[in-house]
Parts: structure tokens; sequence; C-alpha cells
């Protein structure tokens, strides 16, 4: 996978010869653009400047003046509420090594374990970098499922049968038979 910045401008001199290179080059400046909107939602959220109009919160102000979906304008302050986490993050992403997606999916994994991120970060991207985003997606899962699994001296027991002496191995059909239940 090519590695790209957002800082290449178009000029007149460097004008793109090819459909596809037009495409490449407008898809930098489109991912720039939106992570520098998302750094200005970051810094609205933060000043809370939206209130002086009359908005409740960040997400309305977008739905409203941005015409954002509900669910474009939650995602968008979801992670730009996260930047300030994850500066290695945001910096692999203006340096083109991560997509805007990736950042996302990233973001996903900080709000899950912010701790273990905070130590993994710089490890994480930069495993990630390169990748597809179905792959970076199977990458975070893999990370946040290790994460979730509690140490075994902080498992909680197995929870005992609600039928004394019944152990419920063979389901729950099983168990009513050997209660006298009817089945189903």
């Amino acid at each position: 996978m090519g590695e790209h910045t957002f800082g290449s401008g178009l000029s007149v001199e460097e004008e793109p010869s090819t459909p596809m290179e037009k495409v490449v080059d407008f898809d930098e400046l489109t991912a720039g653009s939106r992570l520098m909107r998302l750094c200005a939602v970051a810094e609205l959220d933060r000043s809370k400047d939206f209130e002086y109009d009359g908005y409740t919160s960040t997400s309305g102000f977008l739905i409203h003046r941005c015409g954002m979906s509900v669910g474009e304008a939650t995602r968008e302050v979801f992670v730009a509420r996260s930047l300030d986490q994850m500066g290695y993050s945001v910096k692999s992403a203006f340096a083109g090594h991560i997509s805007l997606t990736q950042l996302e999916l990233l973001a996903h994994a900080r709000a899950r374990h912010p701790d273990e991120f905070a130590a993994d970060e710089a490890t994480l991207v930069d495993s990630v970098s390169g990748l597809t985003v179905a792959q970076t997606r199977q990458a975070v899962d893999y990370w946040t499922q290790a994460h979730d699994q509690a140490p075994e001296s902080e498992q909680d027991e197995p929870v005992p049968s609600r039928a004394y002496g019944v152990e419920d191995v063979a389901g729950p059909v099983a168990s009513r038979r050997r209660l006298g239940s009817p089945g189903r």
C-alpha cells in the first residue's frame, strides 16, 4: 500500500495526468480536510461556543449547521473527543500512515480500554499502518479481545445451576427432562 501525505496541494504545474491520479489527489485533500475538521470539532466541543447560538450539544450544532445525519455527527464528535488522548495516532493520520477510518477504529479501541491503549498506542498504530480497513478491524478486535479477558485471578467462579443438583451440560432441554418438566 502506498504512503500518502495530506500536504500535497494541486498546482498548475503538477496537474494530475490520469483519472486515477486525480482520484488519489482529491482523496488525500478530502482526508486532510476531514482531519482538520475533526480537530476543529474537538476545539468547538471543548469551548462550548455553540451554546451562544442556542445549541445544546456539539452534535446538535453539526446536525443543524453542517447538515450531518445524527449518526455522522455522533461519530464525528466521538472521534474528535478522542483526539486529545491519541497523539501518536493523530500524527500518523496527518502523515498519511493510517486512514481516518483506521483512526476511528483505534478511537473505539481506546474508548474500550483507555489505559491499555495509552501503553500500546504506538505499537498498535504501527502494526495497522499499511493494512486495509478489514485487516485493521481484525487486528483491533484481536487487541481488544486480549484486553477484555480478565486475568485468571479476577475471573468469576462459574455460577451454579438454579436447579439444585442439576448440571446444565447438555443444555436447557436436557435439564428440563431431568427435572421432569415437559419439553416444548
